[in-house]
């Protein structure tokens, strides 16, 4: 798949959205990203985020999969990389997930 192309997630149901995007945020270093990428305000601009412990390259590998997975948008190579978390798929998240966890509440 060419690095520009993403695939885009069709809503479908409580189970499988909780299970596609937790998967797809489930390696700790995209987690780590993507808080690095919380302190320049989710846009990252020219360059690679900067990510204590991992490399560049590391790094390109877990965006362009984040890229797939549609939890980032933009371009991702050297110089002319800009990239942003994408605020449409991170609230459809956070709302599957409340939705899920809400399940629990009947045996607390």
């Amino acid at each position: 798949m060419h690095d520009d192309q993403k695939v885009s997630y069709q809503p479908a149901g409580l189970e499988s959205d909780f299970a596609y995007f937790s998967r797809a945020m489930a390696h700790p270093a995209r987690v780590t990203i993507l808080l690095e990428m919380i302190k320049s305000n989710g846009l990252v601009e020219g360059r690679v985020v900067d990510v204590p412990g991992m490399s560049p390259s590391t790094v390109i590998q877990h965006l362009r999969e984040m890229k797939k997975n549609n939890i980032i948008e933009g371009r991702i190579f050297g110089m002319r990389s800009k990239y942003w978390i994408s605020k449409e798929t991170i609230s459809f998240f956070q709302s599957v997930s409340q939705d899920f966890f809400s399940c629990f509440e009947a045996i607390r």
